[in-house]
């Protein structure tokens, strides 16, 4: 958290908002405004933490970073930033009803493609009436239908998040995502046989063994997830100072989702955590596109992270020339 020293210089007592970060073990300070020669009042104490969000700490540190690229390779990342500039330079000439026209349109494209990945039947056209118009469709089940819908809650909330990824905002995350599914997946006499499951928990790390079909790879026992989910944060917290973004949140995404902590859910919450981390570095975030899920899928079945990078990097560019071309 970001506090207020005062530094004397040439006798004089200077007063700066500072940030205490950490790289390979090494505390560093970043200076975050310059406050004058006065004492700061409480209340203008009160407004610098409004002002200044973990998210807009995070990117002051990173703007003067060199990162360590250990998975990704120099010409990722140089297109990887090259990617990054051209997508704000067309964001800020946007004017405020295109811009929120942008938002709207990739929030709500981000939600079909990520359910439809995991199986969710309701077109890009449905999901528009759903989550923008408030509308039913028919011949799709409510359970489909509350699935789009709690998916772009879980945008809202992830995207107005003022802390850092910890545990407990993940739950939280897992919790919008599934919210009320509970009730389709525990009643024999709702839920669609393949649908049907009695340990389906909402917001919670799951209690039994899962298994993903067609992975070459099985998920830790319920009783490791709690270990493995402090060992992935851990390894976030460490590394986002040091990893680039795409990389970083690539690494992450793997992980999360090899560890598979929730009883369902968690391909949807790995994509918009690995999102979380991008946005929260300065970085856009990435739609996976369902008509890519093989190339997706197989990139995640790898034995490191390597190729989901160069994967994230083609849909990023895939999305910029169908949307600014």
């Amino acid at each position: 958290m970001a506090f207020v020293r005062a530094k004397i210089i040439g006798g004089k007592k200077y007063f700066y908002y500072v940030q205490d970060y950490k790289i390979k073990g090494r505390t560093r300070q970043k200076v975050i405004k310059y406050l004058g020669k006065v004492v700061p009042k409480s209340e203008d104490i009160k407004k610098l933490k409004k002002e200044y969000s973990e998210k807009k700490i995070q990117q002051i540190i990173r703007a003067d970073l060199k990162f360590t690229p250990k998975l990704i390779t120099k010409e990722q990342l140089a297109k990887a930033e090259s990617l990054r500039q051209a997508f704000f330079k067309n964001i800020k000439s946007m004017g405020p009803a295109t811009k929120r026209q942008f938002i709207r349109r990739f929030r709500t494209a981000y939600t079909y493609h990520s359910c439809a990945i995991e199986g969710n039947t309701l077109s890009q056209v449905e999901v528009n009436l759903v989550v923008n118009e408030y509308r039913s469709v028919e011949g799709k089940s409510l359970y489909e239908i509350d699935e789009v819908k709690n998916h772009h809650n879980a945008i809202e909330f992830m995207v107005n998040e003022k802390r850092d990824i910890s545990e407990e905002f993940i739950k939280k995350l897992h919790g919008k995502v599934t919210a009320g599914l509970g009730r389709y997946r525990g009643n024999p006499d709702i839920a669609p046989h393949e649908l049907y499951d009695p340990n389906f928990v909402e917001g919670d790390y799951r209690i039994d063994q899962r298994y993903i079909r067609g992975a070459a790879f099985v998920p830790p026992s319920a009783d490791k997830v709690v270990k493995e989910m402090k060992g992935l944060v851990d390894f976030y917290t460490k590394n986002k100072y040091i990893l680039h973004p795409l990389e970083l949140a690539s690494v992450f995404h793997y992980r999360f989702e090899r560890i598979h902590p929730f009883s369902d859910g968690n391909g949807r919450v790995g994509r918009l955590l690995m999102n979380f981390i991008l946005d929260m570095a300065d970085f856009p975030m990435i739609d996976i596109s369902v008509k890519n899920r093989v190339k997706y899928i197989k990139a995640l079945s790898q034995k490191n992270s390597k190729q989901l990078i160069p994967f994230l990097i083609s849909e990023l560019k895939n999305y910029l020339n169908g949307l600014f071309r």
